[in-house]
């Protein structure tokens, strides 16, 4: 019996060491945007970025970016993202001395989440700073910074899928209206596919 007495506590103190590991392999608080490839509308409902007899000079834009996200709760997180953009000039609108526009795209936000299953819907609020690094000679300025960079707030809805473990895959969409001083105004809509991984 004393034998049997000692297995059951082994058993007990080991299962009592094992269960937080347990409890933190289901949870993990952080995550890893890695990648995300989507598509930026730079014009929608025929709205051009005119502003002071300038325009942005192109409609839409590819992008690459990274990112990450960090629970604030248990529905609750904060998401930050990098994204670079691509696109091609209209040259109906711009100058001939345009090629590829580049963009820096900085995102923070704020995410909640639906459901804990498998499939995740969710809801994020955030605000989408845009600045074009590369352009061409005459492109407008925003007179807040004194350069081309924009902000926007931005409103998107998504659907997170864990297909294993800690790993998910992400598809959402997302609107936002870019502003500056004075009466711009110019909304614009924009998609993306992610993975990430929780730790």
């Amino acid at each position: 019996m004393t034998r049997i007495k000692v297995a059951l506590l082994a058993v007990a103190v080991t299962a009592a060491l094992l269960l937080p590991a347990v409890g933190r392999a289901q949870f993990r608080n952080s995550g890893i945007l890695l990648p995300q490839i989507g598509y930026m509308s730079l014009e929608l409902f025929g709205v051009n970025y005119n502003r002071q007899g300038g325009d942005f000079g192109s409609s839409d834009a590819g992008f690459f970016g990274v990112g990450g996200l960090n629970s604030i709760g248990y529905d609750f997180w904060l998401t930050y993202r990098l994204w670079v953009g691509f696109s091609l000039p209209n040259h109906d609108t711009v100058p001939g001395d345009a090629t590829v526009l580049t963009t820096l795209n900085i995102i923070p936000g704020i995410r909640y989440n639906f459901l804990n299953e498998e499939l995740r819907p969710y809801l994020e609020l955030g605000f989408h700073y845009i600045w074009f690094l590369y352009g061409y000679s005459g492109m407008p300025q925003n007179n807040a910074f004194g350069q081309a960079m924009y902000g926007a707030p931005r409103l998107a809805a998504g659907i997170e899928w864990y297909f294993y473990e800690e790993m998910s895959l992400t598809a959402e969409l997302a609107g936002h209206a870019y502003l500056t001083i004075g009466t711009f105004f110019a909304p614009g809509v924009s998609a993306l596919i992610g993975y990430t991984v929780y730790y």
